[in-house]
């Protein structure tokens, strides 16, 4: 009986370290960004921590971080469950770039072609003041 006790209680122990590790959503803690597409087309939403795209990450199978949003919709850009964007941007030189792709185009020509030629729609430059002053909200167009 003292032994199932011992494991219960460093379980529960266990349990309680991972969750206090995780921060909440708050005021200065968004786990998400929301990206709205109001154009006709379907659009990729792709970031990177450089303004060249680089030869990898599009994928149409939404795979992050790189997402897939349909015309007339809007999705989320998730981080991960840990960390703030906050956190990331403060890190990451407190910048993220943001890249707006046709969806059709980009599932029709080969990557290399989208690269070479630097094929994107719309790029955003975001930090935490232009992410706080849209509400973490972007919409395209």
């Amino acid at each position: 009986m003292k032994a199932i006790f011992k494991i219960f209680l460093i379980v529960l122990v266990s349990i309680l370290l991972q969750s206090s590790r995780c921060r909440k959503e708050s005021d200065t803690c968004h786990k998400t960004i929301n990206f709205v597409n109001n154009s006709s087309i379907p659009i990729y939403v792709a970031r990177y921590s450089d303004t060249i795209i680089p030869n990898y990450i599009i994928s149409p199978s939404g795979d992050e971080p790189s997402h897939k949003i349909a015309s007339n919709s809007s999705s989320i850009l998730p981080l991960s469950n840990r960390y703030c964007w906050e956190d990331y941007l403060d890190y990451d030189e407190g910048k993220i770039n943001a890249f707006i792709f046709d969806a059709n185009m980009v599932d029709s020509i080969p990557w290399d072609t989208v690269i070479e030629n630097q094929l994107f729609i719309k790029q955003y430059n975001l930090n935490l003041r232009y992410l706080n002053n849209m509400n973490w909200e972007i919409t395209y167009p």
